[in-house]
């Protein structure tokens, strides 16, 4: 929910420069050359410009291999893929992990909120069931224990198994 706006602009950049890109990039069907060919292969369409682009943000293309047809176009070309790559590597990523780290930050605290609410119920709990086992000593009902209730409570088999 939180990386929803994150997501949107990383794929709107990747859109943006891929329209860029496969408007100035022409057909290579009548060309031998093989660095046409693989400026196309890597660039003929917006489809593959975007896949190019989102392979070298994750990993899954070297930047050497995806930079250098299209730097040998034009250095146009090259300067603008050096500035994406900042931008999504320094810019985008890096504020996208920000986000993922606060989120995991926040539900630790909740946790060791929890954690300090479960243990103070606890806590009220035990004491809770001490004053009723000194109640149920307090056969006189005078509010105090004396010392024959109390050993009498020290006698009981139920307290000591407790």
């Amino acid at each position: 929910e939180e990386t929803q706006p994150g997501g949107l602009l990383e794929g709107k950049a990747n859109a943006t420069i891929a329209a860029e890109w496969a408007s100035g990039i022409f057909d290579p069907l009548d060309s031998d050359d093989t660095q046409v060919q693989q400026v196309h292969l890597l660039y003929g369409s917006i489809e593959r410009s975007m896949m190019t682009l989102f392979m070298t943000i994750s990993g899954g293309l070297e930047w050497r291999e995806a930079a250098r047809p299209i730097a040998r176009l034009s250095w146009i070309y090259g300067f603008v893929w050096v500035v994406y790559i900042a931008f999504m590597i320094f810019g985008m990523l890096n504020v996208l992990t920000g986000i993922f780290v606060d989120a995991a930050i926040q539900t630790m605290m909740n946790d060791r909120d929890n954690l300090i609410q479960t243990q103070l119920e606890e806590r009220n709990s035990l004491i809770n069931t001490i004053r009723g086992v000194f109640a149920a000593s307090d056969s006189d009902k005078s509010g105090t224990i004396t010392r024959q209730e109390f050993q009498q409570l020290l006698g009981d088999a139920e307290l000591i198994a407790y």
